[in-house]
């Protein structure tokens, strides 16, 4: 089955569990309240408030999906959740062809269990899940689909025993009790390596629940069967208290992790990673762990868009252009794309004849120009192609900046690319500095300071958020109230996950 067969296959299984795609929040909202009740709707918000404020219990947690199991009310809460399947299902499938026997941990209403058998009809398939109302969800759907090879239980593995031997287990989204955890922090706020701390690492697996529930999965998983594990744990603190309760266990990777992106309608989502895990020695190949921040193609670059471009461009210090090109591809705009440098910084902006503005800011590659591999590729093409410029204008319309110009930086950055590029500015001057020990080893540390002709202000914590901010030396009091504003604040300023309320399952 090709890949486009694969995704085609999928979308038709979830439509026929009555899940619908969107990809516009208002289109998505909009349809929800036609296929719910005021009152179920507000319930389903009681009933998330309450799973919020009480992540570490039970009882919120399983009244949450007692409530969704109804029959009017999943269809709609899982259809946020569309591109989830697809790519999780799409993910999974294939590697579950040399299975005898599945069981599907956490498996909710069987969404994706009820796919798995429908895919391999010869594999019998075991769903395991505390909440009898989805459980009884699904085997209704199981019957309905004449599926003989799909068997459903209810069974609370914090409170009950089970026993049986697998060759495969799969878990999406079911280990970690606590959505909100940060997990283990690192040594301090300028490094992202942790300690080795049984006793943290201990605390960690305890409070979220992790550790016994993955004894649990261990016990059931046969000597030379494979763990199929995907969580919420793109954070490094908890990949790394992950990986490590994994190692612990006796398991290693047998595959490359595969961190996978999806849409919940419209929010974009980086999650797992994927794990494909066995016991150390069943297998040849072993990959090692990986402790490092998670770096992407392009996650240092600033981008900004029509009026905020053009801003940041004009602003650019000793700006020097070293290449520019005029493009007029067939059925599209013609413009001009301009490659330069400033300073530590390098650019790319793109103009068009219709008014349309674009840049790019970021860090020198290896040939001293913009990096990144669609930069690199638009920088030795003789000629801008449409592929090219799609390519540019899907980052455009992703991640461009086009905030009031006024308030626009020259260059902004949140991943831990922001660390590297802190680290290397030359001849800094510390203006203002802010260390605050927080509790549960949190580390706030906040600077502000000048280099060259430029003002920065940098923000970094011991759980690996990193902020790097430039203007010119003239705009610096804008850096000077953003520091005040951090400052004033006794907590860490940013959130550690941006999922969206609704089901993990």
């Amino acid at each position: 089955m090709t890949g486009t067969e694969l995704q085609e296959a999928i979308a038709d299984h979830l439509f026929w569990w009555d899940l619908r795609p969107f990809t516009s929040d208002r289109d998505y909202e909009r349809w929800q309240r036609e296929r719910l009740q005021a009152a179920d709707l507000h319930q389903l918000n009681l009933l998330a408030e309450a799973r919020h404020r009480n992540p570490c219990e039970a009882e919120p947690d399983l009244a949450f999906y007692e409530f969704a199991a109804q029959p009017r009310i999943y269809p709609v809460l899982y259809s946020q959740r569309f591109d989830y399947y697809l790519t999780v299902g799409a993910a999974m499938l294939p590697r579950l062809d040399q299975s005898r026997l599945v069981l599907d941990f956490g498996c909710g209403l069987g969404i994706l269990t009820t796919l798995y058998a429908r895919q391999y009809p010869t594999v019998s398939f075991v769903g395991l899940d505390r909440s009898p109302g989805s459980i009884a969800v699904a085997r209704e759907r199981t019957a309905a689909l004449g599926l003989k090879n799909l068997t459903f239980m209810a069974l609370d593995p914090d409170r009950e025993s089970f026993t049986g031997s697998y060759d495969t287990v799969v878990s999406s989204h079911s280990l970690f009790q606590s959505e909100q955890d940060p997990g283990l922090p690192s040594r301090s706020w300028d490094s992202f390596a942790r300690a080795v701390d049984p006793a943290a690492q201990q605390a960690f697996e305890a409070r979220t629940g992790l550790g016994r529930r993955l004894d649990w999965i261990v016990s059931l998983l046969a000597p030379a069967g494979r763990l199929l594990l995907f969580e919420k744990a793109r954070h490094l603190g908890r990949r790394i208290g992950l990986q490590r309760a994994l190692a612990g266990r006796g398991l290693a990777c047998v595959d490359p992790s595969l961190p996978l992106h999806y849409l919940s309608v419209e929010e974009p989502t980086d999650d797992g990673p994927l794990f494909v895990l066995s016991r150390h020695g069943d297998h040849a190949a072993i990959y090692p762990w990986d402790e490092s921040p998670e770096r992407t193609d392009g996650d240092h670059h600033f981008i900004c868009k029509g009026v905020a471009a053009e801003s940041v461009w004009s602003r650019l210090p000793r700006r020097r252009v070293t290449r520019s090109l005029l493009f007029k591809p067939p059925g599209l705009s013609s413009g001009q794309l301009e490659w330069g440098r400033s300073d530590r910084l390098r650019y790319l902006s793109l103009a068009r004849a219709s008014g349309a503005r674009g840049l790019w800011v970021g860090l020198p590659g290896p040939d001293d120009e913009l990096d990144g591999s669609l930069f690199r590729s638009v920088a030795s093409a003789d000629t801008i192609t449409s592929e090219h410029l799609q390519r540019l204008d899907e980052l455009l319309a992703a991640r461009g900046l086009e905030d009031d110009p006024s308030l626009v930086p020259l260059y902004e950055n949140h991943t831990a690319a922001a660390q590297l590029l802190w680290s290397e500015l030359p001849a800094k001057t510390r203006l203002k500095e802010y260390d605050s020990p927080l509790p549960a080893g949190r580390h706030l540390h906040i600077e502000l300071g000048r280099t060259g002709d430029l003002s920065y202000l940098y923000c970094a914590n011991t759980f690996d958020q990193r902020q790097l901010v430039l203007v010119e030396s003239d705009r610096q009091s804008l850096l000077e109230q953003y520091f005040e504003e951090l400052t004033s604040r006794t907590a860490l300023s940013a959130p550690v996950s941006g999922h969206p309320t609704g089901p993990s399952r």
